[in-house]
């Protein structure tokens, strides 16, 4: 028997399902392609009457350049309306950038007989051509405000047949921490396109570099190529040169029938100058010399315009080497004075009481002096005088030995001896006090040792107000030591410089990176430290043997402590003489150098000591770089500076020049 198969010409309950799902599919696909069309056509729409409205802005932009300012006046005044405001906060519009906008209503749009736009409204700045959808647009969950906030793809606003050979654009050059910034602006176009690109290329170079946002950062000297463009649309190219010049800001000066010099410089939060030194002249107004070398304190202006002068001195010599400002319009002076008849602002007598010369070996001398620290206001008035370092003509060898002694002990040096202080510089320190640096001299008989004298490290910190904290009993060991100045890490941790004769004293400094030999007078005479622990060091040597020959050296460490990352000496320099560094940025230090008997202003690279620029300078010794500026300040008495002219053997000048 044969089965047979019953066909049901009717529909399952299965296939129901199926055929409910695939069609509620099918709709929800319908529907969601409907919404959208209806976005898409929305946003076309919007599009349309922004780009509309672009363009009639562009032609309003024409008759304003052509001096039409009425065009300025159209629309409404925004002033009170917070939805305005709400609006080009939401369009990323600075504040500084909102005054020149104004609110064209639906009614303005018609009154202008601008066609195509229906109900929208708008936020206009003529003369920028900038142009703000009052309310925005929502797409995909974003509302858009402008053309060019619109993702890249979503619209086109170039206008087809126009002639790029009328694109023309400005280019500026600006300083921008410590590098230069190439800039586009004010871009003409007689179409629309808000997202330009910059293209640019060093002549000499193959392919195109670019950047988004309208500038770029230029490292190396010379010509650049420069262009813009959107898409398939290019700008031919402008040649922008970049060669940075060194340029005089301002000099001036302080000089008489004697000698003058500055030897510091500081920055003030006024934005002018602190300079000390001394002078030995009697016909400067302001100024009564009171024999010798008087010491200065000097207060320049942002323009280097002198706002105040005085001088401290007696019948000797007195000179102030270091300044800073400890508080907002408080300087603090120090140096050294050989005279015992300073009067302070009270003629109150602060010499240090006695005057004393003694001699060593034939014609070795040594003569009593005593440290020194002038505190002044703003308007150059002393605050306080006194001296520092207890100088004193009865030295006793128990005093020697408990601040730094350990070498002649066997001795008394009390009727021999005459201990002199010498003060090299000062340093600010982060508690708000300050270190004073220098020497501590104390005089040994000829008929014990030929040397004649010896040195101790002077460290004494004091407090603002100039009272003494505490002094930093360092060993003088088997030799003269003495410190030139002291830095301070972000941790607090100091870092004393200057020289050793001693042995074991410049083993130390071997371990600290700084170049060392054995059979040269070394002296360190200065440390940059930067914030990550890596330093400059400028090192000065002597060679004993031919004491008329100088030798300067830079070396640069991660840390103090470590071994080097570089050390170039002056043959490694091509044989320019270091005269004195300065700290211009992280990247960068900067020096005054001699070369081939000219003076150099050199600015190298800490990575490597490369020389990053160089320019030709007056003889200046001195240079202190205001970081981050390109700015410094010069210090000495050129015999080539354009404009000057000394009328004694010399003069205190100071310059500022910048790179620009």
């Amino acid at each position: 028997m044969k089965n047979k198969t019953k066909k049901n010409k009717g529909i399952t309950l299965i296939s129901l399902i199926v055929t409910i799902i695939v069609l509620t599919i099918l709709a929800s696909m319908a529907v969601y392609s409907g919404i959208n069309a209806v976005n898409s056509s929305k946003l076309t729409a919007f599009t349309a009457e922004m780009k509309i409205m672009q363009t009639n802005v562009n032609d309003l932009y024409e008759k304003y350049k052509d001096g039409d300012e009425g065009v300025l006046s159209l629309g409404q005044s925004i002033s009170g309306n917070t939805k305005a405001e709400e609006t080009l906060n939401a369009a990323g519009i600075a504040q500084e950038e909102k005054a020149d906008f104004r609110y064209y209503t639906n009614q303005d749009i018609v009154n202008l007989g601008i066609e195509g736009i229906k109900e929208r409204e708008f936020l206009v700045d003529v003369k920028d051509r900038k142009v703000v959808s009052y309310e925005g647009f929502e797409y995909n969950g974003t509302v858009y405000y402008t053309l060019d906030q619109l993702p890249k793809g979503l619209y086109n606003v170039e206008y087809e047949d126009i002639d790029t050979s009328e694109l023309k654009f400005d280019v500026k050059m600006s300083r921008e921490q410590g590098n230069y910034r190439i800039t586009v602006s004010n871009i003409q176009y007689s179409g629309y396109i808000n997202k330009w690109e910059v293209r640019y290329q060093k002549e000499g170079e193959t392919g195109w570099k670019i950047s988004k946002d309208l500038s770029f950062i230029v490292e190396d000297k010379g010509p650049y190529n420069i262009k813009i463009g959107n898409n398939d649309i290019e700008s031919a190219s402008q040649i922008v040169a970049y060669d940075p010049k060194l340029v005089r800001k301002w000099t001036n000066k302080i000089d008489g029938n004697g000698d003058e010099e500055f030897l510091d410089v500081k920055e003030t939060s006024d934005g002018g100058y602190i300079a000390v030194g001394y002078t030995t002249s009697t016909n400067i107004n302001g100024l009564e010399n009171k024999g010798g070398e008087d010491a200065i304190i000097v207060k320049y202006d942002a323009n280097g315009n002198e706002q105040w002068k005085k001088s401290v001195g007696g019948s000797k010599d007195d000179r102030y080497n270091g300044v800073i400002e400890i508080t907002n319009g408080t300087y603090i002076a120090v140096g050294t004075i050989y005279s015992t008849d300073v009067l302070d602002k009270n003629n109150v007598n602060i010499g240090h009481g006695y005057d004393l010369t003694f001699e060593f070996v034939g014609t070795t001398y040594m003569e009593a002096s005593e440290g020194i620290i002038g505190r002044y206001d703003s308007a150059g008035n002393e605050i306080s005088l006194k001296v520092t370092g207890e100088a004193t003509d009865k030295y006793t060898t128990e005093q020697y030995r408990e601040e730094g002694g350990t070498y002649y002990e066997e001795f008394d040096i009390l009727e021999y001896s005459v201990a002199n202080i010498i003060i090299y510089g000062i340093n600010k320190t982060r508690d708000g006090n300050f270190i004073l640096t220098g020497q501590k001299n104390v005089g040994v008989p000829s008929s014990f040792m030929d040397s004649g004298d010896a040195h101790a490290y002077l460290v004494i910190k004091y407090d603002e107000e100039g009272n003494k904290i505490s002094i930093n009993k360092l060993d003088m060991m088997h030799g003269t030591s003495y410190s030139i100045g002291i830095k301070e890490d972000l941790n607090g941790n100091y870092f004393d410089y200057g020289f050793s004769n001693d042995i074991l004293n410049k083993e130390l400094l071997r371990q600290k990176g700084i170049k060392i030999s054995s059979d040269v007078l070394d002296v360190v005479e200065q440390l940059l430290l930067y914030d990550d622990g890596s330093y400059i060091s400028l090192l000065y040597t002597s060679y004993q043997s031919f004491p008329d020959i100088e030798f300067r050296a830079i070396s640069n460490g991660s840390n103090l402590g470590d071994t080097l990352n570089w050390e170039k000496d002056q043959a490694d320099l091509e044989n320019r003489i270091i005269k004195q560094i300065s700290k211009s940025s992280e990247n960068d230090f900067v020096a005054i150098c001699e070369k081939d008997n000219n003076c150099k202003l050199s600015k190298f690279s800490v990575e490597d000591a490369t020389i990053i620029e160089e320019y030709d300078i007056p003889t200046y010794e001195n240079i202190y770089a205001i970081e981050e500026k390109e700015e410094f300040i010069l210090l000495g008495t050129p015999t080539n500076e354009e404009g000057i002219t000394i009328e004694g053997n010399s003069g205190a000048v100071i310059a500022k020049y910048a790179i620009e």
